[in-house]
């Protein structure tokens, strides 16, 4: 029997209970309400807990204390030229209200998760009419979407501005007499402003002239008309553009690993089995990947579900798509200076929104009842619910997460990133000034120790009294000072201080 932490436990059987029953009368409209209760509940769950604070969003969070020690607004992010501030204009009145916690950062990211939901659901609409639920479900209910977009930080905010983009891009009526200057242009401004969030949303062009080339279907005459698209992206982006042109010292060590790009393409098989199943996504909360036999099983699925799409579906679409996928990933690869599960999340939330289309063109092809097609919309949501905190949830609240090595793309990583920091931060409470060698530890405790006044760092390792390091494979040392930590481990300078 499913075993949750109250009160997860109530709300997860209420809602099996009593949507069930609600499903009978509600139209599709209506049903969709009910799915946006429940992918509410689901995303704001342990928002603050569940994962621990990544210390990329403590840096990205310490950019938000010096515009308020400051008093302006910068044009520029603090952290890195192609990442923009426009992330940090959003978590000022949420940190203002909760002060520097976890929650404070990762509330502007739920929001936007509100929001991302309607505008997906009104973008498969349009293009699927009757038949579209699942595809939306099998994006924004999988364990990719409900745990890594959980995360405070910048990029989480791309398939919000993405999926968004494709919506004006679609509303948009070519046969009008109406003038389309206005909405284009719209279109290409809020691409721009996911430009200047974070670069790597460049990576994601193909997906927009894509879906630019199956509205105008290619007729030349009509194409001509989207070079205003081109004037509204780059009234929003020529500032971040700038910026990125100008300050060229953190775009360095890219520079550097331009020659690994075609090692990086190479390792992309590796990368689609552990990414694109969501096993990696599950493994960084864990530690644990899916077996190889899981794997590839999830994978032949999916596959299987794109191609009846494809024949079955929306041909031009899904054909399109799966080019513009194909030429991000190189796109991508060519970007980023090392290969790293939050680049390739847009990537692997548009297959798993294709393996979901496939599902609903077999209930297209069936014709099947609005009644049988929203129960069984409702009980794959369930299923995909119950995967999430069976996979993710529990084992993360049991344990806090954990310093577990895993493989996947390139070679290993570590889960300790995402590791639960309370008992970390009660623990250091008055202990001296604080060292790490590891930079995300550094810049987590940076971030709650605006708050925390008894939460000092030293300024060098040199001045270090207290250390902390990831216990990696439940490792223990003599000299600990709080044994009970889980994934960390705190030890207290032996010899005196030097001079």
């Amino acid at each position: 029997m499913l075993s949750l932490p109250n009160p997860a436990q109530t709300i997860f059987y209420n809602i099996k209970k009593y949507s069930l029953k609600a499903t009978l009368w509600l139209s599709r409209e209506k049903f969709s309400v009910l799915l946006f209760i429940m992918f509410a509940i689901a995303n704001i769950i342990y928002l603050d807990r569940v994962p621990g604070l990544l210390g990329d969003e403590g840096l990205e969070g310490i950019n938000v204390f010096e515009i308020q020690r400051s008093g302006k607004l910068p044009l520029r992010g603090a952290a890195t030229s192609y990442i923009g501030p426009f992330a940090e204009y959003l978590r000022i009145p949420s940190i203002h209200f909760f002060g520097f916690s976890t929650l404070g950062l990762r509330l502007p990211t739920f929001l936007a998760s509100l929001v991302l939901f309607w505008t997906l659901w009104l973008l498969l609409k349009r293009i699927f009419q009757n038949y579209y639920l699942f595809a939306l479900t099998a994006c924004i209910f999988s364990p990719i979407f409900l745990g890594y977009q959980r995360l405070g930080w910048a990029i989480s905010l791309l398939p919000l501005f993405l999926f968004l983009t494709l919506y004006l891009i679609s509303a948009q009526d070519e046969n009008s007499k109406q003038d389309l200057f206005a909405p284009k242009v719209l279109s290409g401004f809020v691409a721009g402003i996911g430009a200047s969030i974070h670069v790597i949303f460049l990576a994601l062009l193909p997906f927009i002239v894509s879906a630019i080339l199956i509205k105008t279907r290619l007729k030349f005459k009509i194409l001509l008309t989207w070079w205003v698209f081109i004037l509204g992206f780059m009234a929003s982006f020529i500032m971040q553009f700038t910026f990125i042109s100008l300050f060229r010292d953190d775009q360095d060590r890219l520079q550097r690993t331009l020659p690994s790009f075609f090692q990086r393409l190479s390792a992309l098989p590796d990368v689609f089995q552990h990414f694109f199943t969501g096993s990696s996504f599950v493994a960084v909360f864990t530690g644990k990947e899916f077996s190889s036999q899981i794997m590839w099983g999830i994978l032949l699925v999916m596959c299987i579900l794109i191609a009846i799409s494809f024949i079955r579906g929306n041909r031009l679409m899904v054909g399109v798509t799966l080019l513009a996928l194909f030429i991000h990933l190189i796109l991508l690869n060519y970007i980023i200076g090392r290969i790293t599960l939050r680049y390739f999340e847009p990537a692997v939330l548009i297959f798993w929104l294709l393996a979901g289309t496939g599902i609903d063109a077999i209930a297209r092809s069936l014709h099947v009842s609005k009644k049988i097609y929203l129960i069984s919309v409702l009980v794959f949501t369930i299923f995909l619910l119950f995967i999430s905190t069976r996979l993710i949830m529990i084992p993360f609240l049991h344990s806090g997460g954990g310093a577990n090595i895993f493989a996947y793309g390139e070679g290993i990583s570590v889960s300790e990133a995402l590791s639960s920091t309370d008992d970390l931060v009660s623990c250091l409470k008055n202990k001296g000034f604080i060292w790490s060698d590891s930079g995300d530890t550094i810049n987590m405790l940076q971030y709650f120790g605006r708050s925390n006044p008894y939460l000092r760092l030293a300024n060098k390792k040199q001045r270090g009294q207290v250390f902390v390091e990831y216990r990696i494979n439940n490792s223990r040392k003599e000299n600990e000072l709080c044994p009970s930590v889980k994934n960390y481990i705190v030890t207290k300078r032996l010899e005196p201080l030097p001079d």
